[in-house]
């Protein structure tokens, strides 16, 4: 039910992104970009590891890893939520 509550904001927020996305390709080049730009740990990993390896392991994190994430482990649509109430007891300290 609150997927679908949600709906029009997942839509509005798609087409923000969607003209944000639009922006940057008429107004950023690729030479705009600078490899000194980059942040350090990110300049240094690509020295490492080659931009590459790189480039795969950034689109999984920010992208592929989310998306299962969110498909696969708390998609209302597959599981039915569950409240689970714990008591967490302890003992009493010792009088040391």
């Amino acid at each position: 039910m609150l997927s679908l509550l949600m709906y029009p904001v997942g839509v509005s927020n798609y087409q923000n992104n969607a003209k944000v996305i639009e922006f940057l390709r008429k107004n950023v080049t690729a030479d705009d970009i600078k490899y000194e730009q980059l942040p350090e740990n990110v300049r240094n990993a690509i020295e490492k590891e080659g931009f590459g390896e790189v480039a795969i392991k950034m689109i999984s994190m920010f992208s592929i890893l989310p998306t299962y994430r969110h498909a696969f482990l708390n998609n209302p649509f597959l599981f039915e939520y569950q409240m689970y109430l714990t008591n967490q007891e302890s003992k009493p300290f010792a009088n040391i």
